[in-house]
């Protein structure tokens, strides 16, 4: 059987799939499947292999093979430090992808949901990242996308200041990654918050009215609460 047009690849690095999606093509129907001539379903393995290739080549899109400016101690520092420049990269690009598409709120901060972006071509994708990155390092947003106090932000996207001081400074690698850590540890105290609070209200755990069988809260054999 011939190879699959869509793992093509056109001359300007785009491939098949690509190019199908930009001309506006439906969700899906790249990957669509025919018997005699019949449309029998969408190829899903095919779909989750190339946009698994996809989300691949985003996450190390960043990476650097060797710095190079005009400024020699630059280039030492730049190239000495690589390694864990490239490493910082990937794993924002993975805390992008993995964590905040996957938020309740990515759709309304970010535009898209993981989904979403899975399917788009390489180029949006990395459009998308660009405009979360620079709302983000320039202290518009969070590191989840959310809108910051000083902020407000515009029906087109754009962001207003409101409040706060004039001066912004721009953030490291480092800072952005730290933030990435924050958020994710503010996260898991929330949610050790609420499992302690139900505790001890007595709705988990081995206290709770409802944690054994026969216990109040249960309905016996006969079909009668017990109270």
């Amino acid at each position: 059987m011939g190879g699959n047009s869509n793992s093509g690849s056109s001359s300007g690095g785009e491939s098949t799939y690509d190019r199908k999606q930009q001309a506006g093509v439906k969700k899906g129907s790249t990957f669509q499947t025919y018997k005699g001539g019949k449309a029998v379903g969408v190829d899903y393995a095919l779909k989750d292999k190339i946009e698994s290739q996809k989300l691949e080549k985003f996450h190390n899109a960043g990476k650097v093979d060797e710095i190079k400016t005009p400024i020699t101690a630059i280039n030492i520092i730049g190239n000495a430090t690589l390694g864990w420049t490239n490493a910082g990269s990937v794993k924002t690009r993975e805390y992008f992808t993995n964590k905040v598409l996957s938020s309740t709120k990515a759709k309304k901060n970010i535009g898209y949901t993981q989904s979403e972006f899975k399917n788009l071509t390489s180029a949006k994708q990395e459009e998308v990242y660009d405009s979360y990155m620079s709302n983000r390092m320039s202290g518009k947003t969070d590191a989840y996308g959310n809108t910051h106090p000083n902020y407000t932000k515009e029906k087109d996207g754009t962001f207003r200041k409101t409040g706060g001081g004039d001066n912004q400074t721009r953030k490291t690698e480092a800072q952005i990654l730290q933030e990435n850590t924050e958020a994710e540890t503010k996260k898991d105290d929330v949610a050790i918050s609420e499992d302690e609070y139900k505790k001890r209200r007595g709705l988990i755990g081995s206290r709770s009215m409802f944690s054994r069988s026969g216990g109040r809260g249960f309905f016996d054999s006969t079909g009668s609460a017990i109270i």
